[in-house]
């Protein structure tokens, strides 16, 4: 049988400029090959958790049910001439937004942002205030406090990468 694939990702890594595709499978494990197709790691931990669902309770009708799916990122996010892979962290307290290096065995951590309550449902690294510098994006569902009158938010969020 195959693998059920969530998300894509390929580029470069250091320290030895290998090529992997990166992808995120149906159990939310990332699973890295190698340029020949071959599995040479996989990632023992849920990338995106369990809490990708966001429920929007609407007066007088029927609840939505709305599912988020995962993004895997690859990117210079510190412009240090090394690509990290990017991918949301969930838990029951909140998000992350982890970034993954590759030591030539398997995924190391390189940094995460601050855990934000809700849940993280996309993100980018780009030029967000237009001055070619990056900045981190992305975009938070957040249940407010009285959800049950005021219902879900989203937020957007601009961490500076200084590049």
């Amino acid at each position: 049988p195959g693998t059920f694939l969530l998300s894509y990702a390929s580029g470069y890594f250091k320290p030895d400029n290998q090529f992997l595709r990166i992808i995120l499978n149906q159990d939310q494990r990332l699973m890295a090959f190698d340029k020949h197709n071959r599995l040479i790691a996989t990632m023992p931990d849920r990338i995106f958790g369990l809490q990708r669902r966001v429920t929007l309770h609407k007066q007088g009708k029927s609840s939505l049910e709305l599912s988020m799916p995962g993004r895997i990122l690859v990117t210079n996010a510190q412009a240090a001439g090394q690509n990290d892979i990017l991918v949301v962290k969930q838990s029951e307290s909140g998000s992350t937004i982890e970034a993954l290096g590759w030591n030539g065995a398997g995924f190391v951590e390189n940094w995460r942002t601050v855990s934000s309550p809700g849940v993280i449902s996309d993100y980018l690294v780009g030029d967000f205030k237009n001055d070619r510098t990056n900045s981190l994006v992305l975009a938070l569902v957040n249940p407010m406090f009285f959800q049950s009158i005021t219902g879900y938010r989203t937020v957007i969020f601009a961490y500076d990468m200084g590049m």
